[in-house]
């Protein structure tokens, strides 16, 4: 068996039992969600912590950052689901003085390195905290129109992918990302479009012209999403966010097109 194909095949079953527990977290209940969503989030700021840290550019206060992320998404997401309800200030207050605690606190006060660390908080507390959102629309806990988004993000990734090892020849932006080529991403366009037009058949209730539009804005959201944190990580020397997921690296690697894709669609709905 070739390098290759083990590598497919560990990628393809870690992605499979990550894919399962993401369907579970997101329509099982809101208990459920609340805390898979919680979890993953707290494990991507501190891959993104630690990615740009070790850039050794800014070092993020990587705990009071982790912190203050779980406490904004822990209370905007109990008033989503209304587990409870808290002040939107004094959770901002809270966190902010979290963050100011990790500057006092820092054996070299850099501004640069709570810039930082304010903007990976920002940067992926918010799409999950807007993803609890998405799975509300209508009123009741539903993952009707989150699923669907998720699955879209999922099937431009795969199949970016899987046209990128069979056919790809062009690089798309070899001073950010070598391996991800052009025929790639039309190959992850082409199964995006054409998932839609299966969700579109699935929920009348919205036009063909949604379902395309979404698509679309997860095509382009996703592949931002992507070279961003091949950027970061390029910028940083490193390879992979982390060791989470077998064949794929952290779960910022998983996340990286959600981060960007959930802010992006949001406003459709």
């Amino acid at each position: 068996m070739n390098d290759k194909l083990k590598t497919l095949i560990t990628r393809s079953t870690s992605g499979i039992i990550f894919g399962m527990a993401m369907i579970l977290a997101m329509t099982l209940s809101p208990m459920f969600t609340f805390g898979i969503f919680g979890i993953s989030m707290a494990v991507v700021v501190y891959e993104v912590s630690t990615v740009v840290a070790a850039g050794k550019r800014v070092k993020p206060y990587t705990i009071s950052t982790i912190i203050s992320a779980i406490i904004i998404y822990a209370t905007f997401g109990s008033t989503i689901y209304n587990f409870m309800d808290v002040s939107a200030w004094i959770t901002f207050a809270i966190a902010a003085g979290v963050l100011i605690l990790g500057f006092v606190t820092a054996k070299q006060k850099n501004v640069a390195d709570f810039v930082a660390s304010v903007a990976i908080t920002g940067y992926v507390a918010l799409p999950f905290i807007l993803a609890l959102k998405l799975s509300m629309v209508g009123g009741d806990f539903s993952g009707k129109w989150l699923l669907p988004i998720v699955i879209l993000i999922w099937s431009y990734d795969t199949f970016a992918y899987l046209s990128g090892i069979t056919m790809g020849k062009h690089k798309l932006f070899p001073s950010i990302s070598p391996k991800k080529t052009i025929e790639g991403a039309i190959g992850g366009m082409i199964l995006t479009m054409a998932f839609s037009l299966i969700f579109w058949h699935l929920y009348p209730e919205k036009t063909i012209l949604f379902w395309q539009v979404l698509a679309i804005i997860v095509i382009f959201a996703a592949t931002f999403g992507d070279l961003f944190e091949s950027w970061v990580k390029r910028k940083s020397g490193v390879k992979d966010s982390g060791t989470i997921m077998p064949g794929h690296g952290g779960l910022w690697d998983r996340f990286d097109s959600f981060l960007i894709v959930i802010p992006a669609v949001y406003i459709l709905f």
